[in-house]
């Protein structure tokens, strides 16, 4: 027993026990407790507990000079030291658009915005009780990118003992990165834990790591966040645990395949129950959550001489759910704008009037295949960064004394001039005009990373790599899936692909160039 308490370490302990209560008077600053849900408010400050004590640990290993952690925290401030000058230059971030204003008020309230997925609105609320001001969950953000890149530039250099891992710089500051990285919307934060999951898995199987039942806890993490963060994410269940066979080699039997499955489920299944018990006792909204996926290109396709033998019948269907003459009052494949405009969204409708509806949309796609196709392809092409405008801060904060919220702790560091230049530079636009530059569009778009996750596919295949031939076939699906299925033009739906690809090039030059260097390929040719 003295043994075990020897092991404790108390100090640790204190430390975070003290934080963790001095978080209930800054809280104050940031959440309403006249007005809070206070169910979600504990259930985030249980996590947000857990995190605290993770934080502290890393801190005091950091303190006994424990040199992994040294490492990892050189590399991490190579990142944070620009990234906190951007952010204070640009405070207090990006919050163009109603998702984010959203998520803010919800999360100040406890609540949880289940339209967006739970996840986002607990990951607001644990940013505000690291940091109670409006900003606090894109410095949470930029932690995470930060724990990223330290993450991938250290395991790399245990590799290849070479400042060539810096690199990796390149993938995170490029300027859609770098904007998104101030941009604390769903996308972007699934993006980055989808990330960590994929740099796990790819440097264990480089360098020949052995699953160990800590890094086993953290996969299965990682695996029940990006599997339900995002829906199209869902393959996870069934490529995560193909990859722990693979990156692992553990053998495949009934006990092996039991365990790494059936974690795998029960991980998804315990990240997804607040949702689905929300959803549960409010089954209309379940289904308003998925309408905006079939809103743009039936708005567009109105505007088309559509074609089917049923097609009045099924458009009267379809009106039951979603309004027809409201789409066709504001068509467009770059958003749903009858939502907002003039909400198309009818209610009311019955459990099988919805499943009648999601039938009879599937029989206008069907006979409407061309201009379906036609229709998302136009609205990826505006979501590719080379076609069309990514957002823009442009008309945001032009003077000093327009703050967020009417909060003093949202005014601009230095002016509002300071920051407008800032994310003029970030979105490419070194004028005031809306579109982005050139060379913007030239570096900055989804067909760089397309063509490395390609490029290295079509490698994978004539050199035999399983793993990189899965990894990569896996991100090609990925961006297939969002083709048709997203909802809007927008760059971040598309954003882990972005990301992972980009990375995946980087590793891969840096292992050109060494072996260049040194006559040899130390890492990726048996790989």
């Amino acid at each position: 027993m003295k043994k075990k308490l020897k092991k404790i370490n108390f100090k640790l302990i204190i430390i975070v026990l003290i934080h963790f209560v001095i978080t209930f008077f800054t809280d104050k600053n940031i959440f309403v407790f006249s007005d809070i849900n206070i169910i979600n408010y504990i259930f985030c400050k249980i996590i947000f507990l857990l995190v605290l004590y993770l934080f502290w640990k890393f801190i005091f290993k950091l303190i006994d000079k424990d040199k992994v952690m040294i490492s990892y925290f050189k590399k991490f401030l190579i990142y944070m030291i620009p990234i906190s000058i951007l952010l204070i230059l640009c405070w207090p971030g990006n919050w163009f658009g109603p998702d984010v204003a959203n998520f803010y008020e919800y999360a100040i309230h406890g609540n949880f915005l289940y339209y967006l997925n739970y996840l986002s609105s607990v990951f607001y609320m644990i940013g505000f009780m690291f940091f109670p001001v409006p900003s606090g969950p894109i410095i949470l953000l930029a932690i995470l990118f930060g724990i990223v890149f330290s993450y991938l530039t250290k395991n790399l250099y245990d590799i290849y003992k070479s400042k060539l891992v810096y690199l990796m710089l390149i993938p995170f500051f490029m300027l859609n990165t770098l904007f998104y990285t101030f941009y604390a919307n769903r996308p972007i934060i699934y993006g980055v834990f989808y990330l960590l999951l994929i740099s796990i898995i790819l440097l264990d199987k480089i360098r020949n790591n052995k699953l160990t039942n800590k890094k086993f806890l953290v996969l299965m993490i990682l695996t029940g966040i990006s599997s339900y963060f995002r829906s199209e994410s869902i393959y996870l269940i069934l490529a995560i645990p193909l990859f722990i066979f693979i990156v692992y080699k553990l053998k495949v039997n009934v006990k092996n395949i039991a365990k790494i499955f059936g974690f795998t489920v029960l991980a998804f299944l315990i990240v997804a129950m607040p949702q689905k018990i929300y959803e549960y006792k409010n089954v209309e909204d379940q289904y308003t959550r998925n309408l905006p996926i079939y809103i743009t290109p039936l708005s567009y396709m109105l505007t088309k001489d559509l074609k089917g033998k049923n097609l009045e019948s099924d458009l009267a269907k379809i009106d039951k759910v979603i309004g027809i003459e409201e789409m066709k009052e504001y068509p467009s494949y770059i958003d749903a704008f009858c939502v907002w405009n003039n909400d198309c969204l009818k209610t009311g409708y019955t459990k099988e009037e919805y499943k009648e509806f999601q039938k009879a949309y599937f029989d206008v796609i069907k006979n409407n295949i061309p201009e379906f196709i036609m229709t998302k392809t136009l609205t990826f092409a505006n979501a590719s960064g080379v076609y069309g405008s990514t957002f823009t801060t442009k008309n945001l904060y032009n003077e000093d004394n327009q703050m967020l919220y009417k909060r003093k702790d949202t005014k601009p560091f230095i002016n509002y001039k300071v920051r407008r230049f800032t994310y003029s530079l970030l979105e490419g636009r070194l004028t005031d005009k809306w579109q982005p530059n050139i060379l913007y569009r030239i570096f900055n778009n989804l067909f760089v990373s397309f063509l490395i996750i390609g490029i290295i596919f079509i490698y994978s295949i004539i050199k035999k790599k399983l793993f990189y031939f899965l990894l990569c076939g896996m991100l090609i699906g990925h961006a297939v899936i969002v083709f048709f299925t997203a909802p809007a033009s927008y760059f971040m739906y598309y954003f882990n692909v972005y990301l992972c690809g980009l990375v995946l090039g980087v590793i891969f030059v840096i292992d050109y160039i060494y072996y260049k260097k040194h006559k040899k390929s130390y890492v990726l040719k048996n790989k």
